[in-house]
């Protein structure tokens, strides 16, 4: 028999756009990981050059998000998911033929405006316009997949770099963008749903009426960036966070796996039994890492792995919860006609936290130490509850 939920109508494009995510995620947002100390050491540059190189790609993808939206809400998500290959596979290319800092820079402004149109936003849109409100469930198999990506990009970037080096692993990475991603974004729909009910010479739906910016805009907005602030806080220090609270080495990189076997699991969980409205979901997991966190500090330091386990899987859960929540409270309240201009403005400094969070947790870990870093999450994420608590969540479009 069956889980309920997953017989679903578009599901092979949502299995699709995930494995497109995988690559995309993998490319670009991932990639600094392996290939930062190779290409220092080749191009004679400080370590801490391609990691602000990746700052500056996810810059300009969360300034050019809003734009982006409304574009495809225009013209739908293809031709924007299709453009972005292109770009990215540029700024690989560029990349890998880089001769000097210049050229590296003009490689990430090209990547950067291709993660605008090519990363999660995007794939989303195209599910909300091809299924409406239904799309939610299509929309956590696209996540469930493209949680895989940091896995996958990691081990997947080493095999590269040591079997054909830096340069070589990023003309590879281009042609595998343009190889699998192409394909797939061509198998979108074309249109928006919207625009092919509407008859023939009918006037389309104006952009104009989405509000400019409301409150719940920006209550959604605050809440899911002090979320994903504090979650990508102790993630970027876990390792010495983990070994302030009694866990040694290996403990502390056994116990941090624990958060992605969580997130996972949630997904599965939202996918196959998800009931309630994703802003309920929302609330819920922003508020799970207040507890969560406490029990770092419950930890016995003689024993602590019982509980920092239990830390990590909780810290997995809220993360997998909001992940899919995120994609799903602009469908729930605006609907998917203006699915990718809500989504654009509100991921837009969710997107600039990434940017610049391993330099604000870096000032962050030096002052308060990795014995403050579960308190200052849970501070961050206690305040994302009641903003998003603060959300009326009335839907405001039939979708």
């Amino acid at each position: 028999m069956a889980l309920p939920g997953l017989a679903m109508p578009g599901l092979g494009l949502a299995i699709s756009l995930g494995i497109a995510q995988i690559v995309a995620w993998g490319v670009t947002y991932y990639l600094p990981a392996t290939l930062s100390a190779p290409m220092a050491e080749g191009l004679g540059l400080p370590i801490t050059v391609p990691f602000t190189g990746a700052a500056v790609t996810f810059v300009l993808t969360a300034l050019l998000a809003p734009v982006i939206g409304r574009w495809m809400d225009r013209h739908g998500a293809r031709p924007v998911l299709m453009l972005s290959c292109l770009f990215i596979a540029l700024g690989l290319v560029l990349q890998g033929a880089a001769p000097n800092l210049a050229v590296l820079v003009l490689s990430w402004l090209v990547t950067g405006i291709g993660t605008s149109m090519g990363l999660t936003q995007a794939a989303l849109t195209a599910l909300a316009q091809f299924a409406g409100g239904a799309a939610k469930r299509l929309m956590t198999v696209l996540m469930l997949l493209a949680g895989l990506s940091v896995s996958v990009a990691w081990l997947g970037t080493q095999a590269l770099i040591d079997a054909l080096g830096w340069r070589g692993c990023c003309f590879v990475l281009a042609a595998l963008q343009c190889a699998i991603c192409l394909p797939i974004y061509a198998m979108v729909p074309r249109r928006p749903k919207e625009a092919r009910q509407v008859e023939v010479g009918a006037p389309r739906p104006a952009l104009a009426e989405v509000p400019r910016f409301d409150r719940d805009q920006f209550l959604i907005s605050l809440g899911f960036s002090l979320h994903m602030a504090a979650s990508s806080g102790i993630s970027l220090h876990l390792i010495a966070v983990l070994g302030h609270f009694g866990a040694d080495a290996a403990q502390a990189v056994k116990l941090s796996a624990l958060i992605g076997v969580a997130q996972v699991g949630t997904r599965v969980l939202e996918l196959a039994f998800g009931r309630l409205p994703a802003l309920v979901n929302a609330r819920f997991g922003c508020a799970l890492v207040v507890p969560a966190m406490g029990l770092a500090y419950l930890a016995p330091h003689e024993s602590p792995g019982w509980m920092l386990g239990a830390c990590m899987l909780a810290l997995g859960v809220t993360t997998g919860i909001m992940s899919v929540a995120r994609a799903a409270v602009p469908l729930e309240i605006w609907g998917p006609a203006r699915y990718g201009t809500l989504a654009g403005r509100i991921s837009a400094p969710i997107m600039l936290l990434m940017a610049t969070a391993p330099a604000l947790f870096a000032f962050a870990i030096e002052w308060l130490g990795p014995g403050g870093m579960p308190a200052l999450a849970a501070g961050l994420s206690a305040i994302g509850a009641l903003a998003l608590c603060g959300v009326s969540g009335k839907p405001r479009a039939a979708g």
